[in-house]
């Protein structure tokens, strides 16, 4: 089941939300909840995101593959550096680009940067790249 996410504030300890959010509270009636809140995160921008799927899967693709797969490097990259392992089950689970907060993000981008830096070839920063 997909958590949907809603927006909210506290005001003098009390939660605000949009009228969605009880709405859709109205529909659990009766059943046993657990409540997670926690700080709004920044996701990453869309300037972020073509960076990486461009200059970075492109640079790493044409250096390492020479076969066109961006989406195959994309899914290498993730799964060397956004990856974990389930210590009970043994499973690994690899994190999508699109949960990264903008910090968790730019580590990714400087880990992907560094490796480049590891095999051999430069991998420019956002703010070196020419468009």
């Amino acid at each position: 089941m997909i958590t949907p996410v809603f927006p909210c504030t506290v005001e003098k300890g009390i939660l605000r939300a949009g009228v969605a959010y009880y709405r859709w509270l109205q529909t659990l009636e009766g059943k046993d909840l657990e409540t997670i809140v926690r700080k709004k995160r920044r996701q990453r921008s869309l300037p972020q995101n073509r960076y990486f799927h461009g200059p970075v899967c492109r640079i790493f693709t044409d250096t390492l593959w020479n076969d066109g797969d961006y989406d195959g490097m994309k899914r290498a990259l993730c799964e060397k550096f956004l990856s974990s392992v389930d210590e009970r089950t043994g499973l690994k689970r690899i994190k999508s680009t699109t949960e990264l907060s903008t910090v968790e993000w730019e580590l990714f981008m400087r880990q992907c940067r560094k490796f480049g830096d590891e095999l051999g070839f430069f991998v420019p920063a956002p703010n070196e790249v020419v468009e």
